[in-house]
């Protein structure tokens, strides 16, 4: 996967669009429009969204994603206010 996500920290999406193409690929395509007027595309041949939004910080992802089977915490991306822990040291990405 491309680094290039790590961008998007700290923006603020000011909307979203989806696009779905039937003859080439991409086929699926999502992009987050900021508030800066900048904008971050998400692409794949096919995948789906959750239903809304769920009550778990960064923590809560984690653990998530461990409790799968087979997944994989490829990468974590934090911004510099969720990179201090309470004893002021900084977090990990990677």
């Amino acid at each position: 996967m491309k680094e290039g996500i790590k961008e998007i920290i700290g923006k603020t999406i000011a909307g979203v669009v989806i696009a779905q193409n039937k003859q080439r690929a991409p086929h699926q395509q999502i992009f987050l429009v900021f508030d800066d007027e900048t904008s971050y595309e998400i692409y794949g041949e096919s995948f789906s969204c959750a239903s809304g939004i769920y009550p778990r910080g960064m923590s809560g992802v984690i653990r998530y994603i461990k409790l799968a089977p087979g997944a994989e915490l490829t990468h974590v991306f934090i911004s510099k206010d969720l990179n201090r822990n309470k004893s002021g040291r900084r977090g990990k990405s990677g």
